[in-house]
């Protein structure tokens, strides 16, 4: 674990500090119908952690970029969270698990055993869509019962470990977003030379970060856009006829 000095600790935090997590709450139904029509991109989550069942993942934004091709099947899940991340711009990343959205899928019965992540400067925002009934988590030596529609927020360096309960009949699926610490500044790395991400803090300029976070937003928009419009062009061409397809290319 990359562990920052001088940042606040503790198990759970008040999920208040990220505004946008409300909005995704609000949202659950619509992710959660995109998250299931996208279902066959799962794969086995972390097999050395599991104790037993099944316990999957889906990458949507992975080392700092988004899965263009999810996102053409989950659009309305990236246009709100698109503009989220990074939850800290113009600071510094600790780690490259900094700002990473990841969907988790488990089914009754699943153990993920307890494990902690890469640094503390990494919170999560762990939101159930479904199946939380039946689903706890622990985090360090507090448990707490999932609820659908509801987020928990967490820090990544203490262990957590994740029960779904056989009494569930119920899949279990959560979007997970791990972000930045709240309290995190260019100034917390004090002497430090560098990060896991940055290769030297003395030279990195925030007012270049920022520019290129602006840049790096207007292509994922673009990428996200296209993305969208593409099978809607595909099926106005394959239903026109020509003359009206030849007046639409011009």
């Amino acid at each position: 674990t990359v562990w920052v000095s001088g940042l606040r600790s503790q198990q759970f935090w008040n999920c208040s500090s990220w505004p946008f997590l409300a909005e995704l709450e609000a949202a659950s139904p619509v992710i959660l119908g995109e998250i299931q029509q996208a279902a066959h991109r799962f794969a086995t989550a972390y097999p050395y952690l599991t104790k037993e069942g099944t316990w999957q993942d889906m990458f949507l934004h992975r080392g700092h970029e988004w899965d263009a091709d999810l996102c053409a099947s989950m659009p309305k899940t990236c246009r709100l969270l698109l503009p989220e991340l990074p939850t800290r711009p113009g600071v510094p990343y600790a780690t490259q698990y900094n700002e990473e959205v990841v969907i988790f899928r488990s089914e009754p019965g699943a153990s993920v055993g307890a494990h902690c992540g890469s640094s503390n400067a990494v919170v999560n925002l762990h939101l159930t869509l479904t199946g939380g009934n039946a689903t706890r988590l622990r985090v360090g030596d507090e448990q707490r019962q999932l609820r659908d529609g509801k987020a928990v927020c967490f820090q990544d360096s203490f262990f957590h470990a994740l029960e779904h309960g056989d009494e569930g009949k119920d899949e279990r699926i959560s979007l997970v977003i791990r972000v930045m610490h709240p309290e995190l500044t260019a100034e917390t790395y004090g002497e430090s030379k560098r990060t896991d991400v940055v290769s030297s803090l003395s030279t990195w300029d925030r007012a270049d970060s920022l520019g290129l976070e602006v840049e790096r937003l207007r292509r994922e928009y673009r990428k996200l856009a296209a993305a969208v419009a593409a099978p809607k062009v595909a099926e106005l061409h394959a239903s026109c006829a020509g003359d009206v397809c030849a007046s639409v290319d011009k």
